[in-house]
């Protein structure tokens, strides 16, 4: 979860910091699904969609004030005035992020070994997916 954290545009960046601006919530959901609060008033999709691609993170949970998401194993119940929105990057385009890499250019780079570990993972994930489709691309 979010603690903390400076603007969108300096997440955007990459100014993030483990214990400062991103923590590990209180333990609720697990390592595996991210959270962030006052989302939909504050619009804070253009800070949560870049730390999860950055991170690794392939499901996403943003949580309205005055509302709470009630999980409970594969399901979930919204309770509450405003709402939740989930956000759910397991099928987000491995090309496309590829192609961020290859024309993109990063506005700031914090932490180079975290940034190589990101394109590492696109790569591969890249690579993975070139493998699985070239029977069809052959035939």
């Amino acid at each position: 979860m979010f603690r903390d954290a400076q603007d969108s545009l300096q997440v955007m960046k990459g100014h993030l910091g483990r214990g400062k601006e991103i923590d590990r919530g209180l333990g609720f959901v697990g390592p595996h699904l991210f959270i962030d609060q006052h989302f939909l008033k504050r619009g804070r999709i253009g800070r949560m969609l870049p730390l999860m691609q950055a991170e690794g993170y392939k499901l996403g949970l943003g949580v309205e004030e005055n509302s709470a998401a009630v999980l409970r194993g594969d399901e979930m119940e919204v309770i509450g005035a405003k709402g939740v929105l989930l956000v759910d990057l397991s099928q987000a385009s491995t090309v496309m992020a590829k192609e961020v890499l290859r024309t993109g250019t990063p506005l700031f780079i914090a932490d180079t070994f975290i940034h190589q570990e990101f394109e590492m993972r696109v790569l591969a994930d890249y690579a993975r997916l070139n493998e699985e489709r070239q029977p069809v691309l052959i035939g």
